[in-house]
């Protein structure tokens, strides 16, 4: 990720496949056109395994030693300095964009984290869904900086030790390929299988830990060390041009698939990183010679793999600013451009200038103190902001949304325990409501409590986060505890004499994202809707919400702030009919379309009087949900007068 090329192991295609990487990573983030392109960070964690082990083993070679200290020095010089910019630029724009999820007050404990390359595990304890949570948080791509660092930190360690117990002959042996060969294919297997295994160990978040932690990458950087030996072995033996160049066209043709075809419903990296990752070692491993590594070596694709480390990192706080303020795909596009703008700009100065101290020999402690300085000033600066700026900055931002976290965490469905555990509200000697759905119901939970309330009947909550009704197989694989949560809504609805059944759910996850299809999803639902009548239950499917395109943000200085959501409107439109045309087949079941009383006609509010109507990009707050509450009350009254 970082360019490291500068230090005697330059190769023009390399710097080429750096940029596409770099280019697949924004294209991804801003745009829809690459579903896979977050792979491109994959890509990068091969060319840094060449790269380091390339630089070790020349070391080695010519000195018979080690230097561990200057090693890790080269590394930070070229992380840091940037870095730092592209924190404090971040805290000082998310002083002034307030968001429904408080951008602002995450901004500088992320930094400091990020700063002390730990970022990833404070991403990791925070439960952070990296897909779900970029555009809340822009400074949630710097996860993969601080694995670099931590397979610095490591590989550094492992060649001090090597050479200290003296196996510096043994490891440049021949024997080293098979045990390079071994060691990554053992990582390969543990970081696919981490499903499986993760309960065992205590690993709760086997999706999270997968995609932000070192050891689920090792194998990646190992296929790099690979490349290089791959690479030594090309160079002595004359292979035809024709073998390399059907070599480098499959693997160019494994990277692109990749980046087409990825996506983010499975274990990331998992299985689907085999082909670029294979792919990217492959071209490296073969290169210079080919057409393809002759393609790359274009002056355009090496001006910008020279820069692709700067365009990673303004990537990242530009597109999610961008999106905040004038929408996708416009805003995130205009924050895309401006990424590469701004590394075009900065690119000498704080990239290349920092590096260039590591050959200052007679004035590299001078500067090294003042750039040590500078870093221990910025973490001060930082820890100052979280305690002492952050409070006055939030005088002039929006409270945080108030979301029901009473009802839709506490009543949530806990992993890996069957049955319901629901929350009960109201009278018990009413009537019985049972609210049902995933997280998207939890959100408007308040909602109908209150309307449960007002018309004198008793609401119980009993939801489950990403668990969709009925049960479909996509939906299982995704998430385990999943399974069995339909049957135990029914189940409850009966034996517990419940009058009236609410759900809502976020449809369009399931439908589109999870391959569910619009066909099943039709049949599944009336099956379910029609086996809760049957047993004399009454049925309110409410429509969701219209999700935000993007997560919004407004200026502080901006008191009302709304959003033209047409693009969710259509998206929603199959779905919406669907649902309606189920509940005209049963007179038992009503269809209620949420969004006609949360906007007017494609024009809905996410900011009003001071206050947030969402959460994020597709829950609403307490306040948002609250004009719910008296067409499920009246809802709630037409079931009662049957």
């Amino acid at each position: 990720m970082t360019n490291q090329n500068n230090e005697g192991v330059k190769r023009g295609d390399i710097q080429g496949l750096r940029a596409f990487a770099a280019i697949a990573v924004v294209l991804f983030h801003a745009s829809s056109l690459l579903p896979g392109g977050f792979l491109g960070v994959d890509v990068f964690f091969v060319i840094s395994g060449f790269i380091i082990v390339h630089v070790v083993n020349r070391e080695i070679a010519s000195t018979h030693a080690f230097r561990f200290k200057r090693f890790l020095k080269r590394r930070m010089l070229r992380i840091f300095p940037p870095m730092i910019l592209v924190v404090l630029v971040t805290i000082a724009l998310g002083a002034v964009i307030d968001t429904p999820s408080g951008t602002a007050s995450t901004l500088p404990m992320t930094g400091i984290a990020a700063l002390t390359g730990v970022v990833n595990y404070y991403f990791l304890l925070s439960a952070t869904d990296y897909f779900q949570s970029f555009h809340t948080n822009p400074l949630l791509h710097l996860w993969s900086l601080s694995v670099e660092i931590q397979f610095y930190i490591l590989f550094a360690v492992i060649a001090k030790i090597g050479l200290t117990l003296g196996l510096e002959g043994k490891v440049r042996s021949g024997l080293a390929g098979g045990m390079l060969v071994a060691v990554t294919t053992l990582l390969f297997l543990a970081s696919i299988s981490i499903e499986y295994w993760a309960d065992h160990v205590g690993i709760t978040q086997p999706r999270f830990y997968s995609f932000f932690m070192l050891f689920p990458h090792l194998w990646e950087f190992g296929l790099g060390a690979l490349a290089f030996m791959l690479h030594k072995s090309c160079q002595t033996r004359n292979f035809p041009s024709v073998a390399i160049n059907l070599v480098q066209f499959c693997a160019a043709a494994a990277i692109l698939a990749g980046f087409v075809l990825g996506t983010d419903t499975v274990l990331v990296p998992g299985t689907q990183a085999i082909a670029p990752v294979v792919g990217a070692a492959l071209l490296i491993a073969t290169g210079p010679r080919g057409i393809v590594s002759r393609f790359l070596s274009w002056p355009v694709f090496q001006f910008l793999g020279d820069r692709s480390y700067s365009i990673y990192i303004w990537q990242g706080p530009l597109i999610v600013f961008g999106a905040m303020l004038f929408a996708p795909p416009m805003g995130s596009a205009a924050g895309a451009v401006a990424s590469v703008l701004v590394s075009l700009v900065l690119f000498r100065s704080v990239e290349q200038k920092p590096r260039n101290l590591d050959s200052l020999e007679n004035r590299t402690f001078r500067k090294s103190l003042a750039l040590g300085g500078t870093y221990v000033f910025v973490l001060a600066l930082l820890i100052a902001s979280q305690m002492l700026v952050l409070p006055l900055v939030q005088r002039f931002q929006a409270p945080a949304p108030v979301r029901a976290t009473s009802l839709d965490e506490a009543c949530e469905r806990q992993r890996g325990v069957p049955g319901l555990e629901p929350c009960i509200y109201g009278r018990s000697s009413g009537q019985k409501l049972l609210l049902v759905g995933d997280s998207h119901a939890g959100a408007v939970s308040q909602a109908v409590v209150d309307a449960a309330d007002s018309v004198g009947w008793q609401a119980i909550v009993a939801t489950a986060s990403a668990c969709a009704l009925p049960e479909y197989p996509e939906n299982v694989s995704y998430r385990a505890s999943c399974s069995g949560y339909a049957q135990d809504v029914t189940d409850y609805a009966r034996n517990q004499g419940v009058r009236m059944v609410i759900m809502q759910q976020f449809s369009e996850f399931y439908v589109d994202r999870l391959g569910v299809g619009l066909p099943r999803w039709r049949s599944g639902l009336k099956e379910f809707v029609d086996t809760l009548a049957s047993s004399g239950i009454k049925v309110l499917i409410v429509g969701d919400n219209l999700g935000l395109p993007i997560s919004v943000g407004r200026p502080i200085w901006v008191d009302q702030w709304s959003v033209d959501l047409s693009s969710s409107i259509e998206a929603r439109r199959g779905i919406e009919m669907i649902e309606s045309q189920v509940a005209a087949e049963n007179d038992a079941v009503e269809f209620l379309p949420a969004r006609q009383f949360l906007c007017t006609n494609s024009i809905c509010p996410v900011f009003d009087n001071g206050k947030w109507l969402y959460t994020d990009t597709d829950h609403l707050s307490y306040l948002g949900a609250e004009p719910l509450s008296a067409p499920i009350a009246d809802a709630i009254r037409r079931a009662q007068a049957d």
